[in-house]
């Protein structure tokens, strides 16, 4: 298996989880705003529109 696979395996594996990495390395939960360990802030994602609601 080749870098850029097993690159593309883990990115899959850390989409598919409740969790992120943040720039210190640490992993934090998906829905937090703010790192532990460094208090790095992530950027707020914007929640997906329901379908019966898009125009």
């Amino acid at each position: 298996m080749t870098k850029s696979a097993i690159q593309m395996q883990v990115v899959d594996t850390q989409e598919s989880s409740d969790e992120k990495d943040c720039v210190c390395g640490q992993v934090v939960p998906l829905d937090t705003r703010f790192c532990s360990g460094c208090g790095h802030q992530f950027p707020e994602e914007a929640a997906p529109v329901p379908a019966d609601m898009q125009s």
